[in-house]
C-alpha cells in the first residue's frame, strides 16, 4: 500500500514537472518569436530614410546584423539594462538562419537615460561569425566597437570607424543615433535557440548556415536583405543619373 502511494506521488510529481517544462518551452518560444517580430519592426523604422540611416558603405561591407529590439531596465536604479537580441550573418546563399543572444550593459544606467531603447549592431570584421559563435563576448575587450556613422554615405572624417569590428546604433523616441556599448556583454541565448531549433542548436550552427530558416524568421531576414539591396539599387541609380547628366552635358557642349 505504501509503495503504491509513493509511486502515485512520484507519478504526479513527474507529470507536473513535464507539464511545467512544456509550458516553459512554449513560453520561451513565444518570447523568441516576439523578439524576431520586434526586431523586424525596428529595422523597418530605419529602412525608408537613407539620409538619416545606416550608410551604404556600412551595409555593403556588413558581415552580420544584430538587433536588440528592447532594452529593459532593472527594478533598481543601478541595475544594468538587459535585452534579448537576434543576429544573422551573410553566407553564400544570402543571410543565415538567425541566432539569439542576451545583451547586458556593463556601464549601468546613466548612459541609457530613456525607458524605451532599441539597439542595432552591424558587425564588420572578417571573423565576425567566429566572434559571435562564442558563448560570451565583452565589447571593448573581446571585440572593438564604436558608434556607427549616419547618413546616405560615410563622411571622410568618419572613415576610420569602418575599421572597427562592430558599429553600434540606438533608436530612442524615434531618434536614430550612434551609441557606445563599451563594456556591454553578449551571451548565447541557448534557451531561445533550443526553443526554435531543437536540442542541438548553438549559435555557430545557425550563423554558419547549417540550420534551416524557420518560417517565423523570414520577415526579419527579408528586411535585412531589403535594406542592403535597396541601398545597392539606390547607389546604382544615382551613378546612372550622374552618367546621364555627364553625357548630356558633353553632348550639348559640343553641339553649341
Amino acid at each position: 500500500m505504501i509503495v503504491k502511494l509513493v509511486l502515485a506521488i512520484l507519478g504526479v510529481a513527474l507529470l507536473a514537472a513535464v507539464t511545467a517544462a512544456v509550458i516553459a518551452a512554449a513560453s520561451t518560444r513565444n518570447e523568441t518569436v516576439a523578439c524576431l517580430d520586434d526586431a523586424t519592426k525596428v529595422l523597418q523604422r530605419i529602412a525608408p530614410d537613407p539620409p538619416n540611416g545606416i550608410p551604404e558603405e556600412v551595409t555593403a561591407a556588413a558581415k552580420c546584423v544584430a538587433v536588440v529590439p528592447r532594452l529593459l531596465k532593472g527594478r533598481f536604479r543601478l541595475t544594468a539594462p538587459r535585452g534579448k537580441g537576434v543576429v544573422t550573418c551573410r553566407n553564400l546563399e544570402g543571410w543565415s538562419a538567425p541566432a539569439f543572444f542576451t545583451f547586458s550593459d556593463g556601464l549601468w544606467l546613466p548612459r541609457f537615460g530613456v525607458r524605451d531603447m532599441s539597439l542595432i549592431v552591424v558587425v564588420m570584421g572578417q571573423n565576425a561569425r567566429q566572434l559571435l559563435s562564442t558563448k560570451k563576448i565583452e565589447i571593448g575587450t573581446d571585440v572593438s566597437a564604436i558608434g556607427g556613422p549616419i547618413g546616405r554615405h560615410v563622411a571622410p572624417e568618419n572613415y576610420y570607424r569602418l575599421n572597427r569590428e562592430m558599429l553600434t546604433y540606438s533608436i530612442s523616441k524615434g531618434a536614430f543615433a550612434p551609441v557606445s556599448l563599451e563594456g556591454a556583454t553578449i551571451r548565447e541565448d541557448r534557451r531561445s535557440l533550443v526553443a526554435i531549433y531543437g536540442r542541438a542548436a548553438v549559435m555557430q550552427a545557425a550563423l554558419s548556415g547549417r540550420l534551416p530558416v524557420p518560417p517565423a524568421a523570414r520577415p526579419f531576414l527579408a528586411v535585412v536583405d531589403g535594406i542592403v539591396q535597396r541601398k545597392s539599387i539606390l547607389e546604382r541609380t544615382r551613378r546612372l543619373r550622374t552618367y546621364v547628366r555627364m553625357v548630356r552635358s558633353e553632348h550639348f557642349g559640343r553641339r553649341f
